[in-house]
């Protein structure tokens, strides 16, 4: 059932004729006409009625973009931390050529991490109208094969397939 919930704010202005303030509460509902009569004020009531239907789907919609964002910058957070754990907490030497692949790691990772920071700062610029964005034709399959290698880069260990017809 889809219930719509709505935000109902009640202005009152005083020294209205009653009977104005009687024809403007008509098919508002009997509880705003019962506060006048039993403050006994003549006056004039004002009922601005709002629909919180689209409020509250951007605020779920909003809680998603979070949530999803979070877990992007703390996977190459993951990465970098426990890279540099394995390198600064081993008590035996590391080979030079292992260091250097934890290194590499912690390079990739933290590139990622600002192109991600980077992406979410522009997208704040282009909400603000500080930044243009210019459209241009893009091959897709090209986009496609460079986020399927990142996809294959952080350790996918699935088939990756895709169709473009």
């Amino acid at each position: 059932m889809n219930r719509t919930r709505f935000l109902a704010l009640a202005f009152f202005v005083v020294f209205a004729p009653a009977a104005t303030a009687q024809q403007g509460l008509e098919g508002l509902g009997a509880e705003i006409e019962h506060m006048i009569g039993d403050w006994g004020i003549p006056g004039a009531a004002v009922a601005v009625i709002q629909d919180m239907t689209p409020l509250e789907e951007i605020e779920r919609l909003r809680n998603e973009f979070l949530a999803m964002v979070s877990h992007e910058l703390r996977t190459p957070l993951t990465t970098i931390k426990g890279c540099t754990s394995i390198v600064l907490g081993s008590s035996d030497p590391m080979d030079i050529s292992e260091v250097l692949q934890y290194f590499r790691m912690i390079d990739e990772q933290s590139n990622h991490l600002r192109g991600l920071v980077n992406n979410l700062l522009d997208m704040t610029r282009i909400e603000a109208g500080a930044l243009s964005v210019s459209l241009k034709p893009t091959e897709v399959e090209s986009l496609v094969d460079e986020a399927k290698a990142a996809f294959l880069r952080r350790g996918a260990r699935n088939t990756v397939e895709m169709d473009l017809d």
